[in-house]
């Protein structure tokens, strides 16, 4: 109840508990110097259900209506680096693509970007980070991971219906985090690569992180959602009004 019914739980969809959070994430002081374990799935959004209307957005008439909706003049400007990552020509944006563009935005709004902040946060105060990324769908092969897809992993209970990669995953995703909670370090398994610290040092982010991909296996990567998030960062910079819009679309879409 006292997360809850903070009067900044909204602000970056963490939950101001007064014990390790005093503040709103990204202008914390963080009282417990504790490793932090911290990522998103690559579909990391509640917007794609019936549950959390709207749905998505079905073609491109839609999506730009949307986005008006959320954030006026600046709609154009806030689409365009996502435009450019998927090579989408802005005259031509498919139905199929609508969809993955808005849902991709709502991704960084809500999950992915304050999470890279909250990294960035613990790190400007030595602490070491651990960041990761899911893409693999335990049941769909090449579909992504919307938000709570990592738990059966976690937890080492992946359905029945699950993939043949997906029990390796899982047992994997188990040592890294039982580790991690018994010493401060994700132990990579036998077979499995080392996980990065992310490490961003002021003015040449690194980001680094672990990514669990789509084939089951993981990789260490550098740069998590760096682009995209800077710019939700500075356009978050402009004012209040802009802070709320990036709210609302990130968790109320």
């Amino acid at each position: 109840t006292r997360l809850t019914t903070s009067s900044q739980w909204g602000d970056l969809n963490f939950g101001i508990d007064d014990y390790l959070l005093h503040a709103a994430p990204a202008n914390a002081s963080v009282a417990s110097r504790v490793p932090l374990l911290i990522g998103s799935n690559n579909e990391d959004t509640t917007c794609a259900t019936a549950i959390a209307p709207p749905m998505p957005p079905a073609n491109a008439s839609a999506l730009h209506a949307s986005l008006r909706s959320y954030f006026g003049d600046d709609a154009e400007d806030l689409l365009r680096p996502y435009l450019r990552a998927a090579s989408i020509d802005p005259s031509h944006i498919r139905d199929r693509d609508a969809k993955a563009l808005w849902l991709n935005m709502s991704r960084d709004a809500g999950a992915s970007c304050p999470s890279l902040w909250l990294a960035r946060r613990f790190t400007s105060l030595s602490l070491p980070v651990y960041m990761y990324e899911l893409e693999f769908n335990e049941t769909l092969a090449g579909e992504g991971v919307l938000h709570g897809g990592e738990l059966d992993l976690v937890w080492q209970r992946p359905p029945a219906t699950s993939l043949p990669a997906a029990a390796d995953l899982a047992a994997a995703v188990g040592h890294y985090w039982s580790s991690f909670v018994s010493t401060g370090v994700p132990a990579a398994p036998s077979s499995w690569p080392a996980w990065p610290r992310f490490e961003a040092p002021v003015n040449a982010p690194s980001d680094r992180f672990l990514d669990f991909t789509s084939s089951g296996r993981a990789a260490a990567k550098e740069r998590f959602r760096t682009e995209a998030c800077e710019m939700w960062e500075s356009y978050r910079a402009k004012g209040e009004s802009q802070r709320q819009r990036f709210t609302d679309f990130g968790y109320l879409c």
